[in-house]
């Protein structure tokens, strides 16, 4: 005989339809952002991973000053045991956006092989294939014209550089900026026509057996390039040496995979346990509603684990519902949403989805896992009761606490402070809910100011227009122009932080620039250096060479503000000493006009406002959709906990709301009895949660700094983020509240009669 119950799960369903459609959207959002973004995720790993042998990419790469002899590249390719080969390129303006540049490389054939996303590969001298990424945000399509050094070349092709995944112009850069630098290509002799300083950049590969060796395996490619650089060092003026490992331009968007694994895991583990509250409730909730029912039908004999099935039935098929529609929206539309994501910020080659096991065991067993695990946990630990007690609604194992007295109070405010004791557990948990979605909504809000915020404090504390750094010491009739030394070091390996360049300079005692005026002996250090390291005065900070063991360390005499890169500001004289530099042997010049008279060719760069300032416009740029996907997300959250959660406090406030029927009050009075109440536990939560937030915003931003991003960005968040916070936290509620409502106006008067205990 088929179970008589069975028929009941249909009804129930049908008479929660607002609280399973709540659940049923929440877990479709969930799993399908989740699902995605893993998907997504892992397949880009896996096309990244592959891209290494499939477009040959370099284990390394060195630049000399001058080009090397046959004998001599033979030679290191002996002594190394590598392949090198000449990757030799020129930086140009484009002529119609100044500020725009390309570096162009002749058509690789043997390494560093490119990924053709649209054209054709140029064949002709007037044509060019430029980087996708670059393209897409400079607004070049394949056919428009683009004018580099008086001639006009036509766009054949849009590419993906295996070796520019992004688009950093120096490795030693703090980001990347794919809007004013990118990469291309073209024949042979149009190269050759170009008539540009040459950078010698070489690259190499290992042979099989070193390849082998160092895959994977970072410790040991670092020991070998390490020995390598030693060799290179006597074979010419090197000017760069840059192991695989270390290249920012190839490893970046590796890591950044990575990293956003660790980011996706975190949201995951805060969305199960949003959720694992949520099935909590609900799961108490239906005991308490069904009271009546699971006495009757344990008074008729029924098991416990019969009535146990029974109740774990409704939300495990919810979930598993809801799980197979995130899955499918999380395949078919959702993982390309967030393969886009890292599209706007990277030039990559394209890819294939792949099935992930993770994202299935994550979206789809473990929350059906977590389901049933905490329904049954709550029903069997309810059913410890006796049927008597279901019957009588006497649910509580514990003697009924005093009621604390309220004196001096009129009696709609003695009411809601009645409900808000009553309903306590709920708003501990709504306050819960509430602080967890107001994390994903702060980081969503507080990223874009924090970057405008950046940008202003970098412009106003800038040192002056141009830092002209040289090829070699040349001297400049330029007025105001103020000689400097300057040096790059590295940090000491450390789990916590990134390896990063941090740049040593050297000024005069009485320099017209920096206004700190530094004495003899004396190390300051920069604003962002501090906040980083955690370092004030006298305490001291050790830097390394990059290419060697050597060590240094700087006692702290002062820090400056200077949030745009990591500098330690020295004197001329004390620079010279520490370094073992001439005085003639300066680095370049400092300078609020333009140097003209010293040729372009002795020029190696030139750091302006748009250079310092590139890190915040290629975060807006590449993150901006990904700021809105989580407060669109964050918001919804945020109003199903809200409607869940108040849905569930109505529902065991019904006797009271029927009672108050009984005695004449209209739905409005009891609107402000009971959502009155709600809604400032609402407001209060949302208040109150923010120094929270802020407290775990600021460890999770900190962290991923320190982590992922060379430099640093302070945080200091504007007074606006929190008023913003708060304003869509009670909309959200507003909204939610009409809801809710429509619920207290179709509660019944008879309900209190038929439950009188």
């Amino acid at each position: 005989m088929k179970n008589p119950l069975r028929k009941r799960i249909l009804r129930n369903m049908k008479s929660e339809i607002g609280k399973y459609l709540a659940i049923f959207l929440f877990m479709v959002i969930f799993i399908g952002f989740i699902s995605g973004f893993i998907v997504a995720d892992v397949s880009l790993k896996e096309s990244n991973k592959k891209g290494f042998e499939k477009y040959n990419i370099e284990n390394g790469n060195f630049t000399f000053a001058d080009k090397l002899d046959k004998s001599t590249l033979k030679e290191i390719e002996k002594e190394n045991k590598i392949k090198a080969y000449e990757l030799f390129y020129k930086d140009l303006k484009i002529e119609e956006k100044k500020e725009r540049e390309l570096r162009i490389y002749k058509k690789r054939h043997q390494i560093n092989r490119e990924c053709l996303m649209q054209g054709k590969f140029p064949k002709k001298r007037n044509e060019i294939a430029i980087d996708r990424m670059f393209a897409k945000l400079n607004n070049y399509e394949v056919g428009d014209k683009i004018k580099l050094k008086g001639k006009k070349y036509k766009i054949s092709a849009l590419v993906a550089f295996s070796d520019y995944s992004t688009l950093f112009k120096s490795n030693s850069d703090m980001m990347f900026d794919a809007n004013k630098f990118g990469v291309a290509i073209t024949t042979a002799n149009a190269y050759n026509e170009i008539k540009e300083r040459e950078i010698n950049k070489y690259a190499f590969k290992y042979n099989k057996k070193i390849d082998n060796k160092v895959k994977d395996n970072q410790s040991e490619e670092k020991k070998i390039s390490d020995k390598m650089v030693k060799r290179l060092f006597y074979k010419g003026k090197l000017e760069d040496f840059t192991p695989r490992y270390l290249n920012n331009a190839i490893k970046f968007a590796g890591d950044d995979f990575e990293s956003d694994g660790v980011m996706i895991d975190t949201l995951f583990y805060i969305l199960i346990a949003i959720i694992a509250f949520i099935f909590a409730v609900t799961a108490d909730n239906t005991v308490v509603k069904e009271a009546n029912v699971i006495g009757t039908l344990r008074a008729s004999g029924y098991k416990k684990s019969e009535i146990i099935r029974h109740y774990i039935c409704s939300p495990m098929v919810i979930t598993l519902i809801s799980a197979i529609v995130g899955n499918i929206l999380g395949y078919t539309y959702l993982f390309k949403v967030c393969a886009d994501l890292y599209y706007n910020s990277y030039s990559l080659p394209t890819f294939t989805p792949i099935f992930s096991m993770d994202a299935f065991i994550k979206t789809t067993i473990l929350p059906l896992i977590l389901m049933y695990v905490v329904n049954y946990v709550i029903l069997r630990r309810r059913l410890t009761l006796l049927p008597i007690d279901f019957i009588r609604r006497n649910l509580t194992k514990n003697k009924k606490k005093k009621s604390i007295r309220l004196h001096n109070f009129s009696f709609m405010t003695k009411f809601k402070i009645r409900v808000f004791l009553q309903n306590f557990p709920n708003y501990v948990l709504l306050f819960i809910g509430i602080f967890l979605a107001n994390v994903l909504l702060f980081f969503g809000l507080a990223l874009v100011p924090l970057l405008d915020n950046f940008e202003k404090i970098t412009i106003d504390n800038m040192v002056c227009e141009y830092q002209v750094y040289l090829t070699s010491p040349q001297k400049t009739m330029t007025k105001g122009a103020e000689k400097f030394y300057q040096k790059t070091l590295s940090n000491l390996p450390n789990s916590e932080f990134r390896q990063e360049d941090i740049s040593i300079m050297g000024v005069p005692k009485k320099s017209k620039y920096f206004k700190i005026k530094p004495q003899k002996g004396e190390v300051i250090i920069s604003s962002s250096i501090a906040e980083k390291y955690n370092l004030s005065k006298n305490d001291v900070i050790t830097l390394k060479e990059k290419y060697n063991k050597k060590k240094y360390k700087f006692k702290v005499s002062r820090v400056f503000e200077y949030p745009a890169n990591e500098t330690i500001v020295l004197n001329e004289a004390t620079f010279c000493k520490k370094f073992n530099v001439k005085k003639e042997n300066f680095t370049g010049y400092l300078t609020n006009k333009k140097i003209r008279d010293i040729d372009e060719k002795n020029i190696l760069t030139i750091i302006t406002k748009s250079d310092l300032t590139k890190m915040t416009r290629q975060l807006k740029t590449s993150m901006g959709g990904m700021y809105k996907a989580v407060n669109v997300f964050a918001i919804v959250t945020f109003m199903l906990i809200i409607f869940l959660l108040t849905k569930l406090t109505i529902e065991k406030n019904s006797n009271s709301i029927s009672m108050l029927k009984i005695l004449g009050y209209t739905p409005k009075e009891e609107r402000k009895l009971y959502l009155m109440t709600t809604r400032i536990v609402v407001f209060f939560s949302v208040l109150l949660s923010l120094p929270i937030t802020y407290y775990s915003f600021s460890i999770i931003y900190k962290s991923m700094m320190k982590k992922m991003f060379s430099g640093w960005m302070p945080l200091e968040i504007p007074l606006e983020v929190y008023l913003e916070v708060i304003l869509l936290g009670m909309l959200s509620y507003f909204v939610v509240e009409q809801f809710i409502y429509k619920k207290i106006k179709k509660i019944p008067m008879d309900l209190a009669l038929k439950n009188i205990e």
